[in-house]
């Protein structure tokens, strides 16, 4: 592997450097989040609002825009703008709620995540800023009036952006080392006309004093025209500007008097500088310099088209500036810069083939842009703080409340800093599939993260996410480690097999707890739920079914065979360096075979010969038996439960023994295991036959392969829609390319026909299994595909991408080329649907393309 300067950078970090010491930690929406939740029923939308956000402080975490903090998140730094019309001070993003929006909460700005590399030496980020007063009661007011039928009412359709009246604002960060952090803004004014803004680069410290645990309360002073920041675990920082400005001070503490009609703990609260700014009040600020909260004032004029620019520096040597002896902090401002910048580039040709580098390097800037600081204690939260008024004790029953073991205090990688803030399960195992790319380091820490006793219960469950911890998400956590592993070993000479090893047991944990508690009559076949998959049944499969009834489901079932399969390769893997795992490897091995063989079974299994396809099942203790039987992607996942395994070492040579004399034994299931010659044995649960029935659908163009990836429901359904009647109630189901048209179980999320990443993901790459047992053109298939998804991002012929498709932004010239990477896809055209800044999962493309 090619060891750039940012690949020494990251063994560095690894060995003891702190080069993550400081990231794009901040949430871009703190409120609205279900740890700031303090109501007795779980209204997380209602109990802190965006209008309460500016004034209030947050308990567990902060946000702000284009900003950074350190990794405990105690300092914060983040622009803010206004731009002379506004009745708000433009300090963080805002958006729809989840009651607000008519297809759920949805950002309404422009932002882009432009570079980052793994160790944020170099980031780079823009935000468009309209020049008129921002529309906040229209996109709430005209939002309202929309339903499930009808597409959502973005920022562009308010003409807000009509004769290029916004700014384009870029914000680059470089490290010079760790603890120094060079800071470039640059305005550019896009209109013909003249114009200003008002610019506050703002520095401050997270509340961590009010609660009653520690009342230690950081300071930030002036001295000789820069900033001090003191706090006891950090030292001193200094925010140096090259060129002077006025600074203005606040405290972080809640404006009491303007929330609740209460006094202040201090005249000099968090909304100070909106107070000072917009409505003009002096006395809102400390005149005497000095706070827990500061930022520059910085008025600029601008000509027609002209660029301003604006250098800082944020570092903990105080000997920077001396002017006795001539030292001046941006002497070597541009030439650090300069140095970062080439190291960006020079790290990502390292990591992507050059037709593919562009998309790669902005698939990786959403991705390290995503990671957040993150802090949930649930017992704190549930019964409150010594400091506080006590919660209603309601919630001591309700949301979490069994899950008061969980003390969330990490980096994560998160799926959307502002629509999704907050991580989900299995989100996070892709997203460390990705991030494994670039940073294998961070992928594996994170996964080794979610099995931690502050993660995963004494049962064995793994958290879904904090809406409901208690939520069955897909069990990929054993999939991702042992990608990231396989990546990670490409890259070195030493293989880590340790970290196999910390993650086996706790992974047998999870798999036993979905063993006692996802199947019934001691059969092989799974439950889970919605298992992340929202609407994709007819049923919402969240809820309890009536009259004694459960579902089997052709998911569940295959992600378990995945799982079981995952477990084998680990333990095999281990067991060449440790030589005690073969038997567990066997373990799997059968309860894989079982799996696969109860999935199939002719009687009770989730095959329909008339379909031909996998289907969810309706059963009973009767045996009584109705299939969902609309084909879907659940019923592709079969697919995904396989392998190749090499018998190449006298490890493997004793397990496949092993293996022939239990087949020899057990010879139903025989159809799951082929020798295919050269050592190489295939796994599937997915017997010969039927999967040339489920590659028929899969890659038919009237089914699953449509023009922008493979869909979630087949195309059959657009013009006749699926309908079947259970316990006396219709139900009906019907292609749906983009937005739900539903309020079944997750609302904005719609699997009723778009394309989305995670599971074209495991589809494409089992095909690389199949294909050396099946032939390889799968891999021909396989890479047009993978063609078919890049190209959601390549400019088309009418000169915008794809995901713009059926939306002003298609044509405006300064938006239409630059990629968002959204939530899920229309197969048929491209068009981003769902959170606009899901890097997450999407970034899975960068695995796929390379």
């Amino acid at each position: 592997m090619t060891q750039t300067t940012e690949n020494l950078r990251l063994q560095a970090a690894e060995d003891g450097t702190h080069w993550k010491k400081f990231g794009p930690y901040l949430s871009e929406r703190q409120w609205g989040t279900v740890r700031e939740d303090y109501s007795a029923y779980g209204a997380a939308w209602e109990a802190f609002t965006h209008d309460e956000a500016r004034s209030r402080v947050y308990r567990w975490g902060e946000d702000g825009l284009m900003g950074f903090s350190d990794e405990n998140q105690l300092i914060c730094f983040a622009l803010a703008f206004w731009n002379g019309k506004d009745s708000i001070l433009k300090e963080r993003l805002f958006g729809l709620t989840g009651t607000q929006g008519n297809h759920s909460e949805d950002v309404k700005e422009y932002y882009y995540y432009l570079a980052s590399t793994p160790t944020h030496s170099y980031m780079k980020m823009r935000y468009k800023y309209p020049q008129s007063a921002f529309p906040y009661s229209l996109l709430v007011s005209e939002n309202e009036l929309r339903n499930k039928s009808t597409p959502e009412f973005e920022l562009c359709d308010t003409a807000i952006f009509e004769n290029n009246k916004y700014f384009n604002i870029d914000v680059e960060y470089a490290k010079n080392n760790p603890n120094d952090i060079l800071i470039k803004i640059t305005i550019e004014n896009k209109s013909s006309e003249a114009t200003n803004i008002t610019i506050l680069p703002t520095l401050w410290f997270r509340n961590t004093w009010n609660w009653g645990y520690d009342d230690y309360k950081p300071h930030l002073d002036l001295s000789e025209n820069t900033l001090v920041a003191t706090h006891q675990e950090l030292g001193n920082y200094y925010l140096y500007s090259e060129n002077q400005y006025p600074f203005l001070f606040t405290e972080n503490e809640t404006n009491a008097t303007r929330l609740y009609g209460l006094a202040s703990k201090t005249p000099f609260v968090k909304d100070a500088f909106h107070e000072y700014i917009i409505n003009g009040r002096k006395e809102a600020v400390n005149e005497s310099k000095k706070g827990t909260k500061a930022a520059l004032h910085i008025h600029l004029e601008f000509e027609k088209l002209d660029v301003k620019v604006i250098n800082l520096r944020f570092t903990n040597d105080k000997n920077l500036y001396d002017e006795r002896q001539n030292l001046h902090p941006f002497t070597d401002f541009d030439s650090i810069f300069f140095q970062r910048k080439s190291e960006f580039d020079d790290f990502y040709q390292s990591t992507f083939q050059s037709t593919n580098l562009e998309l790669g390097k902005q698939l990786m800037a959403g991705m390290f842009w995503s990671k957040q600081y993150y802090e949930y204690n649930v017992k704190k939260w549930l019964f409150g703080d010594p400091n506080q008024f006590p919660p209603p004790k309601e919630r001591q029953k309700g949301r979490n409340s069994t899950w008061q073991h969980i003390h969330n205090k990490d980096i994560i990688s998160m799926p959307d800093k502002w629509e999704y803030p907050w991580f989900a399960a299995w989100d996070s195992a892709f997203h460390c599939i990705a991030i494994a790319k670039s940073d294998c380091f961070f992928a594996k820490n994170q996964l080794l993260m979610f099995l931690s006793d502050r993660y995963i219960n004494e049962y064995g469950q793994i958290p879904a996410y904090e809406w409901a911890f208690g939520d069955v998400n897909p069990p990929v956590l054993a999939m991702a480690i042992w990608e990231v592993y396989l990546i990670d070993s490409s890259k070195n000479i030493t293989k880590d097999i340790s970290f196999l090893i910390k993650a086996f047991d706790k992974l047998q944990l999870n798999f036993n707890w979905w063993l006692n508690t996802q199947t019934k009559n001691n059969r092989m076949i799974f439950g889970g739920g919605f298992l992340g998959l929202d609407n994709v049944a007819v049923v919402d499969r969240g809820k309890p079914l009536p009259f004694g009834h459960w579902l089997e489901q052709a998911d569940g079932t295959a992600w378990m065979a995945r799982f079981a399969l995952d477990l084998v390769k680990i333990a095999l893997e281990i067991d060449k360096y440790n030589q005690i795992y073969t038997d567990r490897a066997l373990f799997y091995t059968k309860i894989f075979f079982k799996i696969s063989y109860e999935l199939n079974h002719s009687e009770s299994g989730l095959w329909s010969n008339k379909t031909e396809f996998y289907h969810d099942k309706i059963t009973n203790f009767s045996n009584e038996n109705i299939f969902l039987d609309h084909k879907n992607i659940v019923g592709l996942l079969p697919l995904i439960a396989s392998d190749v395994i090499l018998n190449d070492d006298l490890i493997t040579r004793n397990y496949f023994e092993d293996v022939s004399f239990f087949l020899n034994e057990n010879d139903q299931y025989n159809p799951y295991f082929k020798d295919i010659g050269s050592n190489k044995f295939y796994f599937s649960c997915v017997p010969e036959e039927r999967f040339f029935k489920l590659k028929s659908s899969l890659f038919s163009t009237n089914e699953f392969n449509g023009k922008f990836g493979i869909r979630s429901l087949s195309y059959q359904y657009k013009e006749n829609p699926y309908k079947i009647n259970l316990f006396s109630e219709n139900f009906t189901m019907a292609y749906t390319p983009r937005e739900s048209t539903t309020t079944n179980f997750g609302e904005n999320s719609n699997w009723r026909g778009p394309v989305w990443l995670p599971v074209n993901y495991v589809l494409l790459q089992s095909m690389l299994v199949h294909a050396q047992f099946y032939g390889n053109d799968l891999l021909d298939k396989r890479k047009d595909i993978i063609t078919n998804l890049t190209h959601i991002f390549v400019e088309n012929s009418q000169g915008f991408l794809p995901i713009y498709t059926d939306t002003l932004l298609s044509k405006m010239d300064d938006f239409n080329k630059m990629p968002l990477f959204y939530e899920f896809f229309d197969p048929e055209t491209g068009k981003g649907v769902g959170a606009a800044h899901q890097t997450g999962w999407t970034a899975l493309l960068a695995v796929l393309i390379d």
